[in-house]
Protein backbone atom coordinates (compact mmCIF):
# COMPACT_ATOMS: atom_id res chain seq x y z
CA UNK A 1 0.00 0.00 0.00
CA UNK A 2 0.70 3.63 -0.48
CA UNK A 3 1.70 6.10 2.29
CA UNK A 4 -1.34 7.78 3.28
CA UNK A 5 -3.72 4.62 3.02
CA UNK A 6 -6.25 5.12 5.49
CA UNK A 7 -7.14 1.35 7.02
CA UNK A 8 -9.45 0.41 9.70
CA UNK A 9 -7.60 -0.46 12.96
CA UNK A 10 -8.86 -2.51 16.51
CA UNK A 11 -11.37 -0.87 17.60
CA UNK A 12 -13.10 0.84 14.51
CA UNK A 13 -10.11 3.09 14.43
CA UNK A 14 -8.76 4.85 11.59
CA UNK A 15 -5.25 4.79 10.57
CA UNK A 16 -3.67 6.35 7.82
CA UNK A 17 -1.49 4.30 6.82
CA UNK A 18 -1.39 0.47 6.79
CA UNK A 19 2.26 -0.56 8.26
CA UNK A 20 0.12 1.49 11.45
CA UNK A 21 -3.23 -0.58 11.04
CA UNK A 22 -0.79 -3.55 10.72
CA UNK A 23 1.72 -3.32 13.27
CA UNK A 24 0.96 -0.94 15.00
CA UNK A 25 -2.47 0.37 16.16
CA UNK A 26 -3.38 -3.16 16.70
CA UNK A 27 -0.64 -3.65 19.09
CA UNK A 28 -1.10 -0.60 20.76
CA UNK A 29 -5.23 -1.46 21.03
CA UNK A 30 -4.50 -4.75 22.40
CA UNK A 31 -1.97 -3.18 24.99
CA UNK A 32 -3.95 -0.70 26.34
CA UNK A 33 -1.55 2.03 25.12
CA UNK A 34 -2.89 5.53 24.61
CA UNK A 35 -4.88 7.44 22.08
CA UNK A 36 -4.25 8.14 18.37
CA UNK A 37 -3.09 11.06 16.21
CA UNK A 38 -2.86 13.69 19.19
CA UNK A 39 -1.98 17.11 17.50
CA UNK A 40 1.34 18.86 18.01
CA UNK A 41 1.43 22.52 19.89
CA UNK A 42 1.55 25.70 16.79
CA UNK A 43 5.00 26.57 16.85
CA UNK A 44 6.15 29.21 13.60
CA UNK A 45 8.78 27.81 12.64
CA UNK A 46 8.05 23.43 12.57
CA UNK A 47 4.21 23.91 13.26
CA UNK A 48 3.17 27.15 11.30
CA UNK A 49 0.09 25.43 9.78
CA UNK A 50 -0.79 23.93 13.55
CA UNK A 51 -1.52 20.41 11.46
CA UNK A 52 1.49 18.45 12.89
CA UNK A 53 0.46 14.84 14.20
CA UNK A 54 1.89 12.32 16.14
CA UNK A 55 0.75 9.05 15.98
CA UNK A 56 -0.02 8.18 19.09
CA UNK A 57 0.35 9.66 23.01
CA UNK A 58 0.97 7.65 25.96
CA UNK A 59 0.11 8.56 29.17
CA UNK A 60 2.57 11.45 30.48
CA UNK A 61 2.02 13.10 27.50
CA UNK A 62 4.67 10.92 25.62
CA UNK A 63 4.06 11.31 21.49
CA UNK A 64 4.97 8.52 19.82
CA UNK A 65 6.01 8.91 15.78
CA UNK A 66 5.65 4.99 13.97
CA UNK A 67 8.44 6.01 11.52
CA UNK A 68 7.24 3.61 8.34
CA UNK A 69 9.57 5.71 5.70
CA UNK A 70 12.29 6.39 7.34
CA UNK A 71 15.07 6.74 4.13
CA UNK A 72 13.20 8.77 1.97
CA UNK A 73 14.54 12.66 1.85
CA UNK A 74 10.90 14.40 2.37
CA UNK A 75 9.97 12.09 5.04
CA UNK A 76 12.98 12.41 7.50
CA UNK A 77 13.15 16.12 7.12
CA UNK A 78 9.13 15.97 8.56
CA UNK A 79 10.45 13.91 11.09
CA UNK A 80 13.51 15.98 12.01
CA UNK A 81 11.30 18.70 12.20
CA UNK A 82 8.92 16.59 14.89
CA UNK A 83 11.90 16.04 16.84
CA UNK A 84 12.85 20.19 17.11
CA UNK A 85 9.38 20.57 17.75
CA UNK A 86 9.12 18.02 20.39
CA UNK A 87 12.35 19.85 22.22
CA UNK A 88 11.39 23.03 21.68
CA UNK A 89 7.79 22.47 23.78
CA UNK A 90 9.29 20.04 26.07
CA UNK A 91 7.38 16.98 24.76
CA UNK A 92 8.76 13.44 25.14
CA UNK A 93 8.93 12.06 21.41
CA UNK A 94 9.85 8.12 21.03
CA UNK A 95 10.01 7.29 17.41
CA UNK A 96 9.66 3.88 16.57
CA UNK A 97 11.04 2.47 12.83
CA UNK A 98 9.82 -0.75 11.72
CA UNK A 99 13.05 -2.75 12.74
CA UNK A 100 11.63 -1.65 16.61
CA UNK A 101 8.19 -3.27 15.90
CA UNK A 102 9.03 -6.91 17.06
CA UNK A 103 10.27 -4.98 20.81
CA UNK A 104 7.11 -2.64 21.31
CA UNK A 105 6.58 -4.53 24.42
CA UNK A 106 9.94 -3.91 25.80
CA UNK A 107 10.03 -0.06 24.19
CA UNK A 108 6.41 0.46 26.17
CA UNK A 109 7.42 -1.51 28.93
CA UNK A 110 6.07 1.14 31.48
CA UNK A 111 3.14 2.29 30.06
CA UNK A 112 1.72 -1.72 29.15
CA UNK A 113 -1.52 -2.58 31.57
CA UNK A 114 -0.95 -6.05 33.41
CA UNK A 115 -4.71 -6.79 31.90
CA UNK A 116 -6.97 -6.26 29.15
CA UNK A 117 -8.24 -2.52 28.96
CA UNK A 118 -11.21 -1.51 30.46
CA UNK A 119 -13.89 0.60 28.96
Amino acid sequence: MNPGTMAEAMPAKVSLSCRHRLEGEDQRHQRGLGDSEPSYPWHAVYNASGQRRADWLLPGGVFVEAAGMVGEAGYDGRLADKRALAAANGIELTIITPRELADLAVIFAGFLCQGPPTG
